[in-house]
């Protein structure tokens, strides 16, 4: 299961990461996302895969506020994720254009 996942990983050209509290840990008042995620984000970043990170507003910002602190990260809401799913895709789609 593991090369599996590094491998789709490494046949693509960019990756979205996106976490939410499914399968993620409690601590406690804090909600974290699943540690597979951040394996899976890490093998990307290992790859040299560009990568951003669309993140539930429920999962402890201290989690992902350091990680790749040049990045944007998109937080969503439930009640907008498709907007803010749009909006990620639209600047991959534009990292693609520009090479």
């Amino acid at each position: 299961k593991r090369d599996g996942i590094i491998e789709m990983i490494r046949a693509s050209t960019y990756f979205l990461a996106v976490w939410d509290v499914e399968g993620g840990l409690r601590c406690g008042d804090i909600l974290l996302p699943s540690p597979w995620l951040l394996w899976e984000l890490g093998v990307a970043e290992a790859q040299g895969i560009p990568w951003r990170l669309l993140v539930s507003d429920r999962i402890e910002k201290g989690t992902y506020a350091r990680l790749a602190m040049d990045r944007q990260h998109y937080v969503f809401e439930l009640h907008d994720f498709d907007r803010r799913l749009k909006a990620v895709l639209d600047e991959i789609a534009s990292d693609v254009a520009r090479g």
